[in-house]
């Protein structure tokens, strides 16, 4: 009970996520949407003995789409044609020129093409793509996040900009945790109850991680919205690892790509769902065929 009521404000919150998407039936899906893609059909099924047959049209179609999705190019580019007057336009050109030559860069040295593929992947077989960017030393930071990872404060809303609140959870080892919290200067006794955990069942590849090598523990990071900028808090289960800093910006850092949009869900939904049934009966009839 004395634990209980050491937790974090931030763990709480994080909790009522995890309790929605278990009422959704989010994790249990996203696990089998992976699995469905990469050619795991036939689990838990009872088969007798039967050496059963995969035809996994599933990936075919999944490839195929977000084959065409890629074919298009992306980059990010200021200009001053907003601007009202040509005076107006003149005097911002050179910076907005300077913005894309800035931009560019960390396009290029951060490989944010391939992050992009990722998320459409990502977003055509489960439905989300999300990427997070965070600032290192200077530079800019993108950094891809499975849809189990984040929470959102309203789940109905699928306008990131519009959410009060946004909550990605990593894992991360021990050590690496107590490390950023001296950086931050979080005091010794309260870095003590930075422990290891078994939080990892709402990881994305939950099946692998029942065996991990290094102490690890569940970080949360929560960004939110106070006097017109976003905020950030970093805790664990029972301790925080960084106290509220104003990261000075007044979106997000946070863009998601969804394959079709579902009103009154912020999640949206892919394209293996809808497929799965048909899969299992391509599957259940070329066995059958087979046996015969």
């Amino acid at each position: 009970m004395k634990n209980e009521e050491m937790v974090t404000d931030v763990w709480n919150e994080y909790q009522r996520g995890v309790d929605y998407n278990y009422r959704q039936n989010l994790y249990s899906k996203s696990d089998k949407n992976f699995k469905f893609y990469l050619g795991n059909q036939w689990e838990n099924a009872k088969l007798g003995g039967i050496q059963p047959i995969t035809l996994n049209i599933i990936q075919s179609i999944v490839k195929y789409k977000v084959a065409v999705v890629k074919n298009n190019s992306y980059q990010i580019y200021f200009n001053s044609e907003t601007y009202e007057t040509e005076n107006e336009r003149k005097r911002i050109q050179d910076l907005c020129d300077s913005l894309n030559r800035f931009a560019n860069r960390i396009w290029e040295k951060n490989q944010v093409d391939r992050i992009v593929e990722n998320c459409v992947d990502d977003a055509c077989i489960d439905a989300e793509g999300i990427v997070y960017f965070y600032e290192d030393d200077g530079n800019i930071i993108p950094e891809q996040v499975d849809k189990t990872n984040v929470y959102y404060g309203n789940e109905n809303d699928d306008n990131i900009q519009s959410q009060p609140y946004i909550i990605i959870s990593f894992r991360k080892t021990v050590e690496e945790v107590k490390e950023e919290a001296r950086k931050n200067g979080i005091s010794e006794e309260e870095m003590q109850m930075i422990v290891s955990d078994e939080e990892y069942h709402e990881q994305a590849g939950k099946d692998k991680r029942t065996d991990e090598i290094s102490p690890m523990c569940l970080v949360l990071l929560k960004l939110y919205r106070k006097n017109g900028t976003i905020w950030a808090k970093k805790c664990t289960r029972l301790a925080t690892v960084m106290s509220d800093v104003d990261l000075k910006i007044k979106l997000y850092p946070v863009a998601h790509y969804v394959w079709i949009k579902v009103k009154g869900s912020a999640r949206g939904q892919g394209d293996v769902e809808n497929n799965i049934p048909n899969q299992i009966e391509i599957n259940k009839t070329a066995t059958r065929r087979a046996l015969a």
